[in-house]
């Protein structure tokens, strides 16, 4: 798969302050590219990764759950997870936001404002950014809790905890 693997419509039933006036191509597309190669990448693991990205799209399989999230069943407790799908759109976002107002010219690089606009203060935007990154750390420990649960179906998934980028689990530090 050489394409973004989500589109404007998906980030929107997640952000729903999302603008339908993107032009996704020019704007959005490079983003999810990126969040896709430097962050989906890095939180699966190269081989999971690739793994997934060959089997994306055939219906049915496991990686269908893992990518649109799912309902489930464990020792009696129901759980729900949003899929890699979310952590895809904030991901994405989180890189959009700096970009969003920045266009490039032939006299340069300039910021989007009109006489009917205030620009965001630069602390608001990077609040935004962060509180993306947080979503995505959360969608993405709900995703790991979901394989964990289910790990005999994804046997390339390193596991590893996504704040840390450790392998996740019960960790001794210290005996006495």
């Amino acid at each position: 798969m050489n394409g973004p693997l989500i589109n404007l419509q998906d980030m929107q039933k997640f952000i729903s302050t999302l603008s339908n006036n993107i032009d996704f191509d020019k704007d959005l597309q490079q983003h999810i590219l990126d969040a896709m190669e430097f962050d989906l990448q890095k939180f699966m693991g190269e081989s999971f990764y690739l793994d997934f990205l060959s089997k994306f799209g055939t219906l049915p399989s496991p990686i269908d759950d893992l990518w649109e999230g799912v309902e489930y069943t464990e020792n009696g407790k129901q759980y729900r997870h949003q899929g890699l799908k979310a952590v895809l759109v904030y991901h994405s976002y989180a890189r959009y936001l700096p970009d969003s107002d920045i266009f490039s010219t032939p006299f340069g690089m300039v910021h989007n404002n009109n006489d009917h606009s205030v620009r965001v203060s630069d602390k608001k935007l990077s609040n935004r950014v962060s509180e993306a990154r947080t979503m995505a750390g959360s969608h993405e420990s709900h995703v790991v809790d979901y394989i964990n649960r289910n790990s005999e179906l994804f046997p390339l998934f390193n596991c590893k905890d996504p704040s840390t980028g450790r392998k996740a689990g019960v960790r001794i530090r210290n005996i006495g």
